[in-house]
């Protein structure tokens, strides 16, 4: 490995090896370093503190890593840095605050600033001896930030700027703002916006802190009089402000998005220690999965970023899924303090209380949740039809609806071989493409039960659901005729046991939500012999990762249905998709599915047990929520047999109670983090694609 761990530029390692040596610089100075990780409730101490955190990253080479050396970076790229920012939580570093604006700010300003005066500047932003502000909205350009008016008038080789922002984050202690003004008539809307570099001390400029509900006076009026900045400041072309302004957003709503994930994974830990009542528990556990949703996600951006990419407006998910899951956490984070956060009795509640607060106004800042949605729907959902599928879901697709049935169908595609071998990437793209296939056409098949007996024997099945009765009594569910598997293994308060199918009492005739090969019966386990553990896990998780794949196939399908729908059905004289309500549960649904896919994508690549137990919780909330809101939109017609909405609807119902239903799921997740005050991230980074490999 070739990390520098001094000022040195060094060759850059991969992030996983970079965040290796990193952790153990971390802990050769954990005991010089402890004043930088105590708590302050005065702002100017935490900005101070902040400043002399980031300055000893910044010579020990840290803060340099993951940025070009055009800027006084060591190299790398967005990777590196996401991965020194989870450390750094990790350790109890406190969240990044005025260095946020590095994530959100710096990529724009690098890739569309003057090279020169970016040269200058920059470093002195990495180093903390600058900070940021972001000047974008105003007085009557918030959320529509095509209505700015604060206006640049060129004179000479210089700009005159006039005008008032507000809400400009961190300006109380910034030495500079990047500005959006209109160089354009008003007329032209976005396309008459330029950026510019503004030094909040030059004269004309007035800088006024807002105290915000939660006391913090991180906002700030800013008020430009005749101020003037030279050519270099204009960051990108004229009048092209919006492609900046867009860019920016597409990288806060990615590295930013990482970075306020990991300071929640480490609030949810501390969430935990107070934890006893049991739905605050299963809140917990619900948190865990937003937190690996948002973290696969945030990491796809990235990659993107990484990539020389600009992911544009499907980085709005990102926000919206980052709101949800910050207020869901603080929401739970009240009900577990004692008086609700109503009184504080020491600094650390006092902090907690302040970022209570806070938690509300995640769903303005950055963008309203609304606007959120209504960029969504504009952009990802207006004009759909089909969800696009890949080769493999296609293939899958036709062998499905082969004439012959599914079973033919599985037989064409080999599915007994390729379920033989999951160690092959492009096996399981298949098996996941199979599943998925299977949820989109709702054709119930034995691919569950196949891929269960290959992981467990071929004489071997497992138990997808099970209910403890009276005594040593267990009603069973098993997906596979019970002739079939002479052995059929289970999960028991003591562990994995096996049973004889002729020792199972079946039941003549059960009706199932969702038509398949299940059949149901009670056992006696008080003398059923122990099985393998590790076998037996494997197999539950491959099982539960198949059974989220199949619910996306599902969802995907319902919402496909819901927006042609929208589109086709008039009333009151419009189609369905003109009015906003709709366009909302649309655009709620798809960013529901799209975390659904994340999920199921990189667990496909792990198929370890955390991945798959996350996954499937998220299969379940994510196909009953979508369920309820495209039948919403379908209306009456979708609560009949004759539409086939019911089908998908039905079918996700019953893939949420196979192998542990969501709240279950949630419960056991919740139980651990309590129990071992370890968040499970589903996810290591050595396991998200590109962490491994070196810049």
């Amino acid at each position: 490995m070739t990390s520098a761990a001094n000022g040195a530029d060094a060759g850059v390692a991969s992030p996983v090896e970079e965040a290796i040596a990193f952790r153990q610089w971390l802990a050769d100075h954990h005991d010089e370093f402890a004043h930088l990780r105590v708590l302050h409730a005065d702002a100017d101490e935490r900005v101070r503190v902040l400043k002399e955190l980031q300055a000893r990253l910044y010579d020990a080479g840290w803060a340099r890593l993951g940025w070009p050396s055009e800027i006084g970076g060591r190299g790398g790229n967005i990777l590196h840095r996401a991965a020194i920012y989870e450390e750094l939580a990790n350790a109890g570093y406190p969240p990044r605050f005025v260095f946020e604006h590095l994530e959100v700010l710096l990529p724009s300003l690098a890739r569309f600033g003057d090279p020169a005066l970016m040269t200058e500047l920059l470093p002195r932003m990495l180093s903390g001896e600058e900070t940021w502000s972001q000047g974008f909205s105003e007085p009557g350009a918030g959320s529509d930030f095509a209505a700015v008016r604060t206006r640049a008038t060129q004179d000479g080789d210089n700009w005159i700027i006039n005008g008032h922002k507000i809400w400009t984050s961190w300006s109380k202690w910034a030495k500079r703002c990047l500005l959006v003004a209109r160089t354009g008539s008003f007329e032209s809307r976005h396309r008459g916006l330029s950026v510019f570099v503004v030094d909040l001390e030059a004269p004309g400029v007035t800088v006024s802190p807002i105290n915000q509900s939660n006391g913090s006076p991180e906002l700030a009026e800013v008020f430009f009089d005749d101020v003037t900045v030279g050519s270099t400041a204009l960051v990108g072309e004229i009048n092209d402000g919006w492609t900046v302004a867009m860019y920016l957003l597409s990288c806060e709503r990615g590295s930013f998005a990482w970075q306020r994930n990991t300071f929640l994974t480490r609030r949810l830990t501390e969430l935990a220690e107070r934890a006893t009542d049991p739905t605050d528990i299963e809140r917990l556990g619900n948190s865990v999965a937003d937190l690996f949703a948002m973290r696969v996600r945030s990491w796809s951006t990235m990659l993107e970023l990484a990539a020389d990419g600009s992911p544009g407006p499907q980085s709005a998910v990102n926000k919206a899924l980052l709101t949800d899951a910050e207020q869901y956490l603080f929401h739970t984070a009240d009900r577990i303090h004692p008086g609700g956060f109503m009184w504080a009795q020491n600094l650390r509640e006092e902090v907690l209380q302040e970022e209570l607060l806070f938690s509300h106004a995640a769903s303005i800042y950055g963008g309203t949740r609304q606007i959120q949605n209504i960029t969504v729907y504009r952009q990802l959902v207006a004009g759909h039809t089909r969800t696009e599928t890949d080769e493999y879901v296609e293939t899958a697709m036709a062998a499905m609806l082969d004439p012959a049935g599914a079973e033919a169908g599985l037989d064409t595609l080999g599915f007994d071989e390729v379920v033989g071998d999951l160690g092959d990437t492009d096996n399981r793209r298949a098996i996941a493409a199979v599943f998925e296939a299977a949820g989109r056409t709702a054709q119930p098949t034995t691919g569950l039960a196949r891929l269960l007996e290959s992981l467990l024997g071929g004489d071997t099945t497992l138990a997808v659901a099970t209910e403890h009765l009276a005594d040593a009594e267990v009603r069973l569910v098993v997906d596979v005729n019970q002739t079939t598997a002479p052995r059929i293994v289970l999960a028991t308060p003591r562990g994995w046991v096996s049973v004889l199918s002729s020792d199972v009492t079946w039941n003549e005739a059960t009706q199932f939500l969702a038509p398949g090969n299940m059949v149901t019966g009670v056992v006696d386990i008080s003398e059923a012999p122990s099985f393998d553990a590790a076998v037996a896990d494997r197999a539950e998780a491959v099982g539960r990762w198949a059974l989220a794949c199949e619910a996306l196939g599902a969802v995907d399908a319902m919402f496909d249905a819901a927006v042609n729908h929208a589109a086709e059905r008039e009333q009151f004289g419009a189609t369905l998709n003109s009015f906003q309500a709709v366009q909302f549960m649309l655009a709620e649904s798809h960013i529901a599915r799209t975390a659904l896919r994340e999920a199921c994508s990189a667990t496909g690549r792990t198929l370890n047990g955390d991945a798959a137990m996350i996954t499937k919780l998220l299969a379940g909330r994510i196909g009953r929520r979508v369920g309820a809101e495209t039948l919403q939109v379908l209306g009456a017609i979708g609560f009949t047999q004759e539409h086939p909405h019911h089908g998908w609807f039905h079918r996700v119902l019953t893939i949420d109670a196979l192998l542990g239903r969501s709240a279950a799921l949630a419960r056991e997740l919740g139980t651990r983090l309590v129990r071992t005050g370890k968040v499970p991230l589903g996810v290591d980074l050595s396991e998200l694609p590109g962490a491994s490999s070196s810049a």
